[in-house]
């Protein structure tokens, strides 16, 4: 038994003996011993400081900073700030002005016209508003009643119970220029209600008067009688209702 270990023993290590020869194996003394060698020789060639070689050479400064400083690295460059935003500005409404539609012409306001009897008295000539008018008369076909009445009162004539008293036109409106025998009455025109009629030399027309175109009398104090004058006709206009209202007071 012992002699099969023996042999056992030795076949193995024939087998790495083998081995170690074809892979180029070194023993662990020769090993060391060279790699002492390799270091020697290593040490022999290396420069050595203290011999000055680099002693006789001068560096420029610069070209040593150059190479030798570390440049810091750049900074990077700041972001451009973003633009601010473009404010809209406030949209101003207009104020819409409607174009002035073209108005609708006035309405003029119809002129009053006075409808009118011209009549010729004493060299003066008297309109009389129509309305105020019941009738014209001949003086020749009339007789008069003369008694008993004021002198401004020519007579007087119809029945009694409804007599019509004719006023001396004349010496009632302008006593100061009256003349008797100057006077020619030959018509009578009958007022309104037939109770008073006046006294003309003659009826000479119709007319219209418009009023627009009336001188109004403003000084009733001084004539009462005178409602206006109409310079177209140089005539003036008897105020009829203010005559008669003063006729009943004379005569009362």
């Amino acid at each position: 038994m012992a002699d099969q270990k023996k042999v056992v023993f030795e076949y193995i290590e024939a087998l790495l003996a083998d081995t170690e020869l074809e892979e180029g194996y070194i023993p662990k003394s020769e090993a060391s011993d060279k790699t002492a060698d390799m270091q020697a020789d290593a040490e022999a060639e290396a420069p050595r400081q203290s011999d000055g070689f680099f002693d006789d050479i001068e560096v420029d400064p610069a070209v040593d900073e150059k190479f030798y400083t570390v440049e810091p690295e750049p900074e990077p460059e700041p972001e451009p700030e973003p633009e601010p935003e473009p404010v809209a500005e406030p949209v101003v409404e207009r104020e819409v002005v409607a174009a002035p539609q073209a108005s609708a012409p006035a309405r003029k306001t119809p002129v009053q016209v006075l409808n009118c009897v011209l009549i010729d008295m004493h060299g003066l000539k008297l309109a009389i508003n129509f309305d105020r008018i019941e009738g014209a008369l001949q003086m020749n076909d009339l007789s008069l009643d003369i008694a008993g009445h004021p002198d401004w009162v020519l007579g007087a004539f119809g029945p009694e119970y409804g007599k019509t008293l004719v006023v001396d036109t004349a010496l009632w409106l302008i006593p100061e220029r009256y003349q008797p025998e100057h006077s020619k009455y030959e018509e009578i025109v009958i007022l309104h209600g037939r109770k008073w009629a006046l006294a003309c030399d003659g009826l000479v027309k119709s007319l219209q008067i418009p009023m627009d175109k009336v001188n109004l009398n403003q000084d009733k104090d001084h004539r009462s009688w005178l409602l206006g004058t109409y310079m177209a006709e140089r005539c003036a206009i008897l105020d009829i209702d203010q005559m008669v209202e003063e006729f009943e007071a004379m005569s009362a």
